[in-house]
């Protein structure tokens, strides 16, 4: 399995910025954030999540959901996963009464096993994935047949994309239309729907078969 470092410079230079921004923001990422954030427990249960369920969290950041996440899949297992080492510093020192898993690696090679996991959740990530296709052949792999995948945003899709253009180098993010989001996830087995509203912007998607 390759570092994530190894990762970013195989990927290129927007890799490392992305990298680099985050590292960058993560001293005052919570008090940035804070007040586009819904209260925990309002979110987890928009998931339905079940106990038991394992669960991995792409772009988990500073690990502000942590430990609601891991409290509402208990007994499951929680991998919280970013690229960003500053982002994870902050996680890490979280006071938590459930067991995390956290993992320094890149969504385009997760360093998990196959079939490791019942769900996959990204909070206001996807968009900023360069090779999206990557990242969601590596979720099919890692999730268990009938697993599902969440992407979750805030905002609609289109402020996403006026909010991420005003700031380097999250410019060119934005949530690819409908079409290509269900041809990417059908293509790696899964069957999708999306709902875009004022709200905020869900992709849910579930694995009904794999390449792997």
């Amino acid at each position: 399995m390759r570092s994530c470092g190894e990762v970013l410079l195989e990927m290129g230079e927007v890799f490392m910025d992305l990298k680099d921004f985050f590292d960058d923001q993560a001293t005052a990422w919570d008090e940035n954030q804070a007040r586009y954030r819904p209260h925990p427990e309002e979110l987890l249960n928009s998931l339905r999540l079940r106990p038991g369920e394992d669960l991995l969290e792409i772009g988990c950041v500073s690990g502000w959901l942590m430990q609601p996440l891991a409290r509402k899949i208990a007994p499951g297992r929680l991998y919280a996963l970013d690229f960003s080492g500053e982002m994870l510093r902050k996680a890490a020192v979280r006071d938590l009464s459930f067991p995390v898993v956290i993992i320094y690696a890149c969504a385009e090679d997760i360093p998990l096993p196959d079939k490791a996991v019942d769900r996959v959740l990204m909070i206001n990530t996807f968009s900023q994935f360069p090779k999206p296709e990557l990242v969601i052949s590596e979720t099919s792999r890692v999730l268990r047949k009938g697993g599902r995948v969440d992407i979750k945003y805030f905002f609609s899709r289109k402020e996403i994309t006026l909010h991420h253009g005003s700031r380097a180098p999250l410019k060119e993010s934005s949530i690819p239309d409908n079409p290509l989001l269900y041809s990417w996830f059908n293509t790696a087995g899964f069957i999708s729907t999306a709902v875009d509203r004022e709200d905020g912007f869900h992709f849910t998607s579930r694995l009904v078969g794999n390449k792997h």
